[in-house]
């Protein structure tokens, strides 16, 4: 149950995370048509076409934007199981002791 709770909320993070992230990709950023046209430009000086090379671009983009989304999602997650984890620390002090076992009774099993 608690690696499909995991699983769940990384890929709803890397979801709102990308979407986050595209929202800065757009043809008025002067970051990403410079990112975008140098890609291209050496798309094709490896042998791509002009029209080629742009969509080969725009594909390399979206997925760096995929790989940053996920990883920014694993960092939340990763902050998020380590609050849970100091969370249950007090709860160790509210646990009762076990009785002791006597050495002359056999445990059924074992």
């Amino acid at each position: 149950m608690g690696i499909s709770m995991v699983t769940t909320i990384q890929a709803r993070l890397t979801q709102k995370h990308q979407s986050d992230l595209v929202g800065h990709i757009t043809t008025l950023n002067p970051h990403y048509l410079a990112m975008l046209h140098g890609l291209a430009t050496d798309l094709q000086g490896k042998g791509s076409s002009a029209a080629g090379a742009m969509q080969q671009a725009g594909a390399l983009l979206y997925g760096e934007v995929q790989r940053q989304a996920a990883m920014l999602a694993f960092i939340d997650v990763f902050w998020l199981l380590g609050i849970v984890c100091l969370c249950m620390i007090p709860l160790m002090f509210l646990i009762k002791k076990a009785p002791p076992h006597h050495g002359g009774e056999s445990i059924p099993g074992h």
